[in-house]
């Protein structure tokens, strides 16, 4: 399975996250009239490295993680939780094993024609490709 359907899945298994949004986690963008809080990710780069040998096999994402509310208690809420539940995980999710997911940078947002506030995470994710 791809890296943002793992990462979905293992975010909202975490039962801080799918107290706060439920099932409101979508690919690249809100849908149109959102029910908020709800969160967005999407994939900003991928950095392979290489040897003499090749790829090896190991690419770090960097995954950005956008926590959308009413108001910006609300996104720094959710926020929190998503930091909590992703920063230092390790290990399996799914079919791919992570060997680290750092939260490397958080910056806030604003919407004002939609009413909504965001905070946006910045994730590192390194795994292992199969």
């Amino acid at each position: 399975m791809a890296l943002e359907a793992e990462l979905r899945t293992y975010t909202l298994a975490g039962a801080a996250v799918a107290g706060l949004v439920g099932t409101r986690m979508h690919a690249r963008m809100l849908p149109q009239a959102p029910t908020l809080p709800a969160i967005v990710y999407q994939r900003i780069d991928t950095r392979r490295l290489h040897d003499l040998a090749g790829p090896d096999g190991l690419p770090r994402a960097r995954m950005q993680v956008t926590c959308w509310g009413s108001t910006p208690a609300v996104a720094y809420s959710v926020a929190e939780v998503v930091r909590e539940r992703l920063d230092g995980a390790r290990g399996a999710w799914g079919s791919l094993t992570i060997g680290a997911c750092l939260c490397v940078g958080e910056r806030d947002l604003e919407d004002p024609e939609a009413s909504r506030s965001g905070v946006a995470l910045d994730f590192m994710i390194q795994y292992e490709e199969g």
